[in-house]
C-alpha cells in the first residue's frame, strides 16, 4: 500500500460508514509495512488500497486514531441507549437512566466487574446489569467486547506510536472522554469537582496527570505535567480508560469533531474560559456535532423519543467518520 502516513500525521482510510471490525473492514495495525501505521482490510485479510495516484494521496480520506477513539465511546452510547429501549422497566420513561446512578449497571453490562470495595457482602456482578431492566438475551446480541477490544487496540497503538508526543496526545485522550462530557453537562463547571479554595485539590492537580488536565481547562494552572514518553498507568490499563467517569457514555452527549482540524484539547481550554453553559455549548458547537439525549429525553421522556435518538445517532452519522473528507489544509 503506497502513500501510508507516519503516526505523526496519520489519517486512517475509511470509507463514510466503515465501523472497525464490522466484518467488512476492520482496522489493523501493520508493523512490517513500508511506512508502518493502520490501515482498513476487508474480510479477507486484504489491505484496501489507496485509490490515489502516488503524487496525489487523498488526504481526505484518513481519520486520525483519535477520531477512531471518539467513534468508539460513540458507539458505546449508542448501545447503552439501545440496551433502555430493551428494557422491560426503563424504555417507556428513559431518563431515569441517563445518570450517573447508573455508571456500575453499565460497566457490567459492557463487561466489567464492578469495583466494590472492600465489603465482604458484594452484589453479584449480573445483578447490577439485570437492574436495567435487561434479559441475558438482549445482553449478549449487544456484543459491548467489540468495542472495547477497538479501545484497547486504538489506544495501545497511540502508546507506542506518540509516546514522544506523551503530554500532549494523553491530554487530548482526556479531554476525549471524559473531558468533553464534564465541560458540555455540567452546568456549575469549572467549580464541579476541583475548586480554587481546596488547597489539597490544587496540589493534587499539579502532580497528577488527569487532574491536570482538568485543572488546565478550569484556568487553575497553565501548565500539563510533563510525561516525557511514558504514559501515565490510568491510560496505559485500557480497562481504566474505557470504564473510568462511565457518565461519559451513560450521560453522553454524542460528539463528533465538524473536520479533522479540529482537537478535543484546544477546544475545551477556550470553552471552559466561558462564564454560563449556554455559552460553553455554544463555542463548543461551533467545532463538533452534538446529539444530546439526554436534554433531548428531559423535553420528551418516552420510548419514541429514544428509538428516535438511536436511528438518528445512525443515520447522522455518529457511529462512523461522515467527516473524514472534511480536512482543514
Amino acid at each position: 500500500m503506497t502513500n501510508a502516513p507516519v503516526i505523526s500525521q496519520c489519517y486512517l482510510l475509511a470509507e463514510k460508514k466503515c465501523l472497525a471490525r464490522s466484518g467488512v473492514m476492520r482496522i489493523v495495525y501493520n508493523a512490517e509495512a513500508e511506512a508502518p501505521g493502520l490501515f482498513l482490510v476487508d474480510g479477507n485479510g486484504r489491505m484496501v488500497p489507496d485509490p490515489s495516484p502516488p503524487q496525489e494521496p487523498r488526504i481526505g480520506q484518513w481519520v486520525t486514531p483519535y477520531m477512531e477513539v471518539e467513534r468508539i465511546f460513540n458507539v458505546l452510547r449508542w448501545k447503552y441507549l439501545k440496551a433502555l429501549a430493551q428494557s422491560k422497566t426503563m424504555c417507556e420513561a428513559p431518563l431515569a437512566a441517563i445518570s450517573a446512578e447508573w455508571n456500575n449497571a453499565f460497566q457490567a453490562l459492557s463487561g466489567k466487574t464492578v469495583y466494590q470495595g472492600p465489603t465482604k457482602k458484594k452484589i453479584p456482578n449480573d445483578e447490577f446489569w439485570r437492574g436495567l431492566g435487561i434479559t441475558l438475551e438482549d445482553r449478549k446480541l449487544l456484543r459491548f467486547s467489540e468495542e472495547v477490544a477497538d479501545l484497547t487496540f486504538i489506544t495501545k497503538f497511540i502508546k507506542v506510536t506518540e509516546s514522544a508526543q506523551a503530554t500532549s496526545a494523553y491530554s487530548e485522550l482526556i479531554a476525549i472522554k471524559p473531558g468533553f462530557h464534564e465541560v458540555w453537562i455540567h452546568s456549575d463547571f469549572p467549580n464541579d469537582h476541583i475548586r480554587k479554595k481546596n488547597k489539597k485539590a490544587l496540589e493534587k492537580a499539579r502532580k497528577d496527570p488527569r487532574s491536570c488536565v482538568f485543572a488546565v481547562i478550569r484556568n487553575m494552572v497553565e501548565d500539563l505535567v510533563d510525561l516525557g514518553e511514558t504514559f501515565p498507568l490510568n491510560f496505559t490499563n485500557t480497562n481504566n480508560y474505557c470504564w473510568y467517569a462511565a457518565c461519559n457514555v451513560t450521560e453522553g452527549p454524542f460528539v463528533q469533531r465538524r473536520n479533522t482540524g479540529v482537537a478535543f484539547f484546544p477546544a475545551l481550554l477556550k470553552a471552559g474560559q466561558a462564564k454560563t453553559q449556554e455559552k460553553r455549548q455554544r463555542l463548543l458547537e461551533r467545532e463538533f456535532r452534538v446529539l444530546d439525549f439526554r436534554r433531548r429525553l428531559q423535553q420528551d421522556n418516552s420510548k419514541q423519543c429514544l428509538i428516535g435518538l438511536i436511528e438518528e445517532a445512525e443515520s447522522e452519522g455518529f457511529l462512523g467518520y461522515p467527516h473524514a473528507n472534511n480536512i482543514v489544509p
